[in-house]
């Protein structure tokens, strides 16, 4: 296990056990014109650099006025996740520069890092301070950037502020229908309960997507299903028409009725039976044989379509 977990292992113990006397202080005291160093809670950049190791040194630690001549070095063995962050140095150096001290180097004071940690602090910010945007700048040139500092206005990074939550759960005996209510309250910060209302928003807007995205899907394959055998299942006129037999076209049925209606205008009527009591079936004259042909079709040899021409023969 590295020393940096350990390190933040040991500070969250310490501030979840308690300790008996908190030893954090300073006694430098900053030059007129540089109060705009001070944090909302009227503390010098010196009290908030103390403030700031006090978590990796057992919540002992004093910052001591300087002699206006050197910057601060690393406190102990310079090799703990407090010094080894720029923000623990920027802030260190604006309480050298507030009273007319030198800056000093980042690469000096982090000399014996092990780690370093470059615009971050890693154990949590102390509840009885509060840090200026201005210590999370880069550096520049391996320095504290004074003038970006001057002109920063961005917020104070604080102690995270517990939300409680409260959530009432009812129970129902088995032998009885009163029900009884507990309320248990529950502790989390800001920064937990946004990230874990985003991720179940995130969760939720990926479900719901890939439902509609299946939805739709469905939809599509259906009616393209549909679709496809409306065109190919045959429809009823041609199930009804492929389905009736056959049928031979009608040939009109000769009678004697529309065999001498067939004759056209002008032709001779076919010749009655003689009858001695009837004049009409007397000869008159010799008349040729005329051979007529049905309109109905019928064929060259049929006894219809045969002369029918009196032979003279009267018939007893």
């Amino acid at each position: 296990m590295s020393l940096t977990v350990l390190a933040l292992l040991a500070i969250t113990a310490q501030r979840l056990v308690g300790v008996s006397a908190l030893d954090v202080g300073t006694n430098a005291t900053c030059q007129p014109g540089w109060s705009w160093m001070f944090n909302s809670l009227g503390q010098s950049p010196c009290l908030i650099a103390a403030w700031l190791e006090a978590p990796c040194f057992e919540w002992n630690f004093q910052v001591y006025g300087g002699d206006g001549t050197g910057p601060y070095g690393p406190p102990g063995g310079g090799n703990d996740s407090c010094t080894c962050s720029t923000i623990t140095f920027s802030v260190i150096a604006a309480c050298g520069l507030c009273q007319s001290s030198a800056a000093g180097t980042w690469s000096a004071w982090s000399a014996k890092c092990s780690d370093t940690y470059l615009q971050q602090y890693m154990s949590p910010i102390p509840n009885e301070t509060a840090v200026q945007n201005w210590a999370y700048l880069p550096l520049l040139n391996d320095t504290f950037d004074l003038n970006a500092a001057m002109y920063d206005n961005g917020p104070e990074s604080m102690a995270p502020t517990p939300t409680v939550v409260s959530i009432t759960t009812s129970t129902v005996p088995p032998s009885s229908s009163a029900s009884s209510s507990s309320t248990s309250s529950v502790s989390s910060s800001e920064d937990g309960s946004h990230k874990s209302s985003d991720a179940g928003a995130i969760a939720g807007g990926v479900v719901g997507a890939l439902v509609a995205l299946g939805l739709i899907g469905s939809v599509i394959a259906m009616l393209l299903s549909r679709r496809r055998r409306n065109q190919w299942a045959p429809s009823s006129e041609d199930y009804v028409h492929n389905n009736q037999p056959s049928q031979s076209p009608t040939v009109p049925q000769m009678t004697q009725e529309n065999h001498h209606s067939s004759y056209g205008v002008g032709a001779q009527a076919p010749l009655r039976r003689y009858d001695p009591s009837d004049p009409n079936t007397y000869p008159t004259s010799s008349t040729p044989a005329t051979e007529h042909t049905s309109s109905s079709g019928l064929a060259p040899h049929s006894p219809r379509a045969q002369s029918s021409s009196y032979n003279y023969v009267p018939e007893i």
